[in-house]
């Protein structure tokens, strides 16, 4: 797949002209300009010249992501934009010369969101521990009590102890719904199953209330440089005690990046992204203000 294998750099003809031979027509220059907008692509590097100046030029590797761009739109259904953004967030956690600090930042940006889009975030992020609790559904209005608890402190400030306590009693309600008196209002429902080991209410709060703090700092202004590269240092120290990374099959050159994007298990990397990163952001914010 000769397409692949860019390894020059280009102006915005050359990567229409990319997007055309890859089998993508429908690419614009608009496209590109939205994209590069919202940090899905970097914005390209001016070429002064003796007298006015030459059209701005993208990295090799931006015309590539451009493919995996395209590439991941195909997918059915289509993804919305704020789940294209994670692909540039995952090559940026992974690799040193794919996408720059200031890019990963808009597109982190963008898969957040704002208003809906963000509180979802949060409620996904800050629950995530308890997604795999099989019985949780057995007690709806315990679970809808904390889903819009979390809703609610992922749109305010820091914290406060009484905020603290209640977060604390809504997930202890669900994790232990036989204790809590709601649940005798449920008739029918089976006793919940051992919880396994990992899973505690101190456990299960202090992870929300990290999700919650970063998505509270990114709402109200962006993260520096310095502690986006931070939390991407803390991910991949986390990520090598797991194993070798898959990212080593992308070379210089990504030849091998067409095989890669077919390989198994790839989809659920990229569409993790988000959340991980999150998660490392507001760790680092704890413990800043823990220090203090």
């Amino acid at each position: 797949m000769q397409h692949w294998a860019k390894t020059e750099p280009g102006t915005i003809d050359d990567l229409l002209l990319d997007a055309r031979d890859a089998g993508h027509p429908e690419v614009t220059e608009r496209l590109i300009n939205t994209w590069t907008a919202k940090g899905l692509l970097d914005h390209p590097r001016p070429r002064p010249a003796h007298r006015g100046s030459h059209k701005a030029e993208h990295p090799a590797s931006q015309r590539r992501l451009l493919l995996i761009l395209l590439e991941q739109r195909r997918r059915e259904p289509p993804p919305k934009l704020h789940a294209l953004a994670q692909v540039p967030l995952w090559l940026w956690l992974r690799c040193d010369d794919w996408v720059p600090t200031r890019q990963a930042h808009k597109a982190l940006l963008t898969w957040l969101g704002r208003g809906r889009r963000s509180q979802q975030v949060a409620r996904d992020g800050a629950l995530d521990p308890l997604a795999s609790l099989p019985h949780l559904h057995a007690a709806p209005p315990l679970r809808a009590r904390l889903v819009r608890l979390v809703t609610q402190l992922s749109l305010g400030s820091q914290l406060t102890p009484g905020e603290h306590a209640e977060l604390h009693a809504a997930v202890g309600a669900v994790l232990s719904p036989d204790d809590n008196p709601a649940r005798t209002l449920l008739s029918g429902v089976p006793a919940a199953p051992a919880l396994p080991a990992r899973v505690s209410v101190d456990g299960v709060v202090t992870h929300a209330e990290t999700v919650i703090l970063a998505v509270q700092h990114l709402l109200r202004g962006r993260p520096s440089e310095q502690l986006l590269e931070q939390a991407r240092a803390v991910h991949r120290t986390a990520e090598a005690h797991r194993g070798p990374s898959q990212l080593k099959a992308i070379d210089s050159t990504g030849l091998l990046l067409a095989d890669l994007l077919n390989g198994p298990g790839l989809q659920g990397q990229i569409d993790g992204t988000g959340q991980q990163l999150l998660f490392r952001l507001g760790h680092l914010l704890r413990r800043e203000l823990d220090a203090l």
